[in-house]
């Protein structure tokens, strides 16, 4: 007996990654975060060091794509010497 022809798997596994949407506040604080930063003269690589994070992961919260998390968030704005404000 002869196996039928099988054909090869798709390069990415045959899975498909859905993309969240890219939330309006994720980038406003993503903004509000690099303004900070800058305005404390760090680069990407320093901020990311202080918070054991890599500079990729700190260019991801500035564009809004990676979500911060409240405790990160609170941790990189005592970095910078700033404290959030937050609007009701």
């Amino acid at each position: 007996m002869v196996d039928p022809p099988t054909s090869p798997p798709a390069p990415s596994g045959g899975h498909k990654v859905r993309r969240k949407p890219v939330d309006e506040i994720d980038i406003a604080v993503g903004k509000a975060v690099r303004f900070f930063r800058m305005q404390a003269g760090m680069t990407q690589a320093t901020l990311g060091d202080e918070h054991c994070v890599t500079f990729q992961q700190i260019q991801k919260y500035e564009k809004g794509v990676n979500r911060i998390g409240p405790k990160r968030l609170l941790k990189i704005a005592d970095g910078t010497r700033h404290s959030p404000s937050f609007a009701p």
